[in-house]
């Protein structure tokens, strides 16, 4: 319940924690697992509040729960009154507005999302408005299935993948590869001088499921995500392949600024060559 935190000292609110755990459960189908808190530190960051959820027709929501915890423990649970749904678009909303809110307390919600469609998973923000104290993201995939993972915009100190297998803790039996990206003290998102679309920097993770390798023993879960992938407009693995790490871009970069500069040199021995002759 600290009061203040000297890697952000100003700030209206700090996530102390954002993590998901998105797999794919023995029936081929997506569980996206979040669970977040907010700390607020000021009236400014009161806002914070009121949750949005957003998720496509057909996909569902379940088991979520959220409270506010208001020093030095007390807990005020989300009850159903505050809890209504909107429609927008070709989504649905549930908006959510946390009870006996006020400077110092920490709001914390927990959902998971479930989906047949193995293409919707969502982009991962380890970057927010807010302050973050810790970010995780994990995926769990069965034997065999292939995923592309890519961040737009990635600095030096993106976070490197770390894999493990694991067992699927509804069945023991079937094996799962364990892969997770984290971030600990990300500053927020800030405006940048001359950058007219500084959302395009935010630290993002981009995850697409892809395929099956041919490998595979399980043929009906190969079918059930290319026929899936297929309605969704994915036609080849190699349609959404990009440029994965910093250090491609940054090699690219560096040999077109190393030709910028040869050119360079060239002409100004050919400038140094002419005052010779004159």
């Amino acid at each position: 319940y600290a009061s203040h935190f000297k890697e952000c000292p100003d700030a209206d609110a700090v996530i102390l924690l954002d993590e998901a755990v998105a797999r794919v459960d023995s029936n081929n189908r997506l569980r996206y697992l979040r669970h977040h808190r907010t700390k607020i530190m000021t009236d400014a960051g009161l806002d914070r509040a009121v949750l949005r959820i957003a998720y496509p027709e057909g996909d569902r929501i379940e088991e979520f729960r959220a409270h506010t915890i208001v020093p030095p423990g007390h807990l005020h649970k989300v009850e159903r009154q505050h809890i209504r749904e909107e429609r927008v678009g070709m989504d649905r909303v549930m908006i959510v507005t946390f009870p006996n809110v006020q400077k110092g307390v920490v709001l914390e919600y927990e959902y998971e999302w479930r989906s047949d469609h193995l293409h919707t998973l969502p982009e991962w923000r380890f970057q927010q408005d807010d302050y973050v104290r810790r970010s995780r993201f994990e995926l769990q995939l069965p034997d065999g299935m292939a995923f592309d993972a890519s961040f737009p915009w990635s600095p030096p100190g993106a976070p490197v993948a770390t894999r493990a297998a694991i067992k699927d803790r509804d069945n023991p039996l079937r094996p799962l590869t364990q892969t997770f990206w984290e971030v600990r003290n990300q500053p927020p998102l800030r405006p940048m001088p001359l950058v007219p679309f500084p959302e395009e920097y935010r630290l993002t993770l981009h995850v697409q499921l892809r395929t099956y390798d041919e490998k595979s023993d399980d043929p009906a879960a190969k079918r059930a995500l290319t026929e899936q992938s297929a309605e969704a407009g994915y036609t080849s693995p190699e349609s959404f392949r990009v440029k994965r790490t910093w250090a491609e871009v940054g090699s690219a970069l560096d040999a077109e600024l190393r030709g910028i500069l040869a050119d360079d040199a060239g002409v100004a021995e050919l400038n140094i060559n002419i005052s010779n002759m004159l």
